[in-house]
């Protein structure tokens, strides 16, 4: 990743509705900063915001793949991606939004 420009990365549902989730390869791409091309996919829309930090198109869709691939080409790196992974995936900050929910439980059985 350290030599891409874009990062590329085509999740579809399985033939028996099964889904990705979040795929770890699109939050390592996010942390180079690179901008996302993916699809509209399980959990991908809540890192991958359309036409802000990368752009989504439907499964299976070849052209709009094409198409969409040309413009994010022209996209600069995107330091927010980094910070947005940081913020959405890293395990301390999970720990500690945890923390203050387990403290407003408290506050409030008190």
């Amino acid at each position: 990743m350290e030599t891409a420009h874009v990062f590329l990365h085509h999740s579809v549902t399985g033939p028996y509705g099964e889904t990705e989730g979040l795929p770890t390869a699109i939050m390592e791409a996010m942390a180079m900063e690179l901008p996302i091309l993916t699809t509209w996919h399980a959990g991908i829309p809540e890192l991958v915001e359309d036409n802000v930090n990368g752009m989504l198109i439907k499964e299976n869709d070849k052209e709009a793949y094409l198409q969409k691939l040309n413009e994010l080409m022209k996209w600069d790196y995107i330091p927010n991606n980094r910070k947005k992974v940081n913020e959405m995936c890293e395990i301390k900050n999970h720990t500690n939004k945890l923390i203050d929910i387990y403290k407003q439980v408290i506050a409030k059985n008190k």
